[in-house]
């Protein structure tokens, strides 16, 4: 199994618990400091082979062209050739569609599908969020891809 590449970038995934999840803010706070995400692989996710890195947490309506190009510049020089990136639900698929235009014809993305995924609760929440679930997904359907993976036209989005 190839090591997964995991990029956490803040959203409703990695942000702090809200007290109520039928009344969710509409922005997120994020932790002052470390990364729910990146604790949550290293007690929940550990029998995976998994590097985290984790960016600047946002919301993800201020994820911007520079935060994205980070983003493809990160992916673009790991050695990892399977790739999550956790994302904040309200601009997944802006994300996902830079990443959909940005692989065509570039030859570090051939044979490295990236997963897209995020949560409609926080996993500070604990069980009550869907984000394990969506980890779970997104690390199962990568490391079940054949080596190299079959080529892919397009990012993958799980919320």
């Amino acid at each position: 199994m190839s090591r997964v590449l995991i990029l956490t970038t803040g959203g409703t995934i990695g942000a702090l618990p809200v007290e109520r999840i039928d009344r969710m803010p509409h922005f997120k706070t994020m932790p002052p400091e470390g990364d729910v995400v990146a604790e949550a692989l290293k007690v929940d996710f550990k029998e995976w082979d998994t590097r985290c890195v984790s960016l600047e947490p946002r919301d993800s309506n201020f994820i911007d062209a520079p935060y994205r190009e980070n983003l493809a510049r990160l992916i673009e020089e790991s050695e990892e050739q399977r790739v999550i990136l956790t994302h904040g639900t309200d601009t997944i698929l802006d994300t996902a569609a830079f990443f959909y235009e940005r692989r065509k014809g570039h030859p570090s993305y051939t044979g490295k599908p990236i997963i897209l995924t995020g949560a409609m609760v926080p996993l500070a929440n604990g069980t009550f969020s869907d984000g394990y679930q969506n980890i779970a997904f997104s690390l199962q359907q990568l490391c079940s891809l054949s080596v190299p993976p079959p080529p892919l036209e397009s990012c993958i989005v799980r919320v």
